[in-house]
């Protein structure tokens, strides 16, 4: 039970510093037309799936962590 709590409050603490992350490499693309926005939000798409990136790592791993912590203690009850 305490490592699923554990692993909660970690993976509270890392989904903000993935959002910050990825809000600020969006701030990069603000000033780009509509259509070249469309064409860089589908290859970000792509590229957070394909290639690692901070913001996506510290995203998926807090998610992980969060998801993992709520089975464990699910699992203990």
């Amino acid at each position: 039970m305490i490592l699923g709590i554990g692993l909660i409050i970690i993976g509270v603490i890392l989904l903000p510093l993935g959002v910050v992350s990825l809000k600020e490499s969006w701030e990069e693309k603000k000033d780009l037309s509509f259509k070249r926005k469309m064409v860089v939000i589908f290859l970000e798409i792509l590229d957070v799936f394909s290639t690692p990136i901070l913001s996506a790592w510290l995203l998926g791993l807090s998610l992980l962590m969060i998801i993992g912590g709520l089975s464990v203690i699910l699992l203990k009850m």
